[in-house]
């Protein structure tokens, strides 16, 4: 088992296990993160709530079985 940081989106409130991506590093995540939730703001600023969010977290992920990115 192996560290990483696993991208996580929601799509107007709803997590959206299809869409989550796994990173080695935390920086990398973070920064897909901030763009995606920077995009989204900007998009859908008419909105009270954006539809679009995204945030890292650690996991425990086998890279037999998982594709993590670097």
């Amino acid at each position: 088992m192996q560290l990483v940081f696993a991208l996580m989106i929601m799509l107007q409130g709803v997590q959206q296990p299809d869409r989550t991506s796994y990173w080695e590093d935390i920086d990398r995540c973070k920064y897909f993160s901030n763009r995606i939730n920077k995009q989204s703001l900007n998009y859908y600023k008419s909105f009270s709530k954006s539809p679009v969010r995204a945030y890292c977290v650690p996991v425990w992920a086998d890279p037999t079985k998982t594709t993590i990115l670097q």
